[in-house]
């Protein structure tokens, strides 16, 4: 792993890459358990500090689209 030097401040451009990349991370290990992820979106940003999203992890119906409705999903963190 290489070292970065953090940002001084956050910016909505970088909150929503990095949101971009940590779904499609946490899209590929759901998958791995035959789960799906769905992000929430971003439900806090403070720029000088941090910010916060949300990424639901379910577990996929016969022909479920709509990730939404509850019925069967497992609530977790990336």
């Amino acid at each position: 792993m290489t070292e970065v030097a953090p940002p001084r401040n956050l910016t909505p451009g970088l909150c929503k890459q990095i949101e971009t990349e940590m779904l499609r991370a946490c899209t590929e290990v759901a998958a791995k358990h035959g789960l799906v992820a769905e992000g929430t979106g971003l439900q806090a940003i403070d720029l000088r500090w941090n910010f916060q999203f949300g990424v639901r992890v379910s577990i996929p119906a016969a022909g479920w689209i709509d990730a939404g409705s509850g019925a069967d999903t497992v609530r977790g963190a990336c």
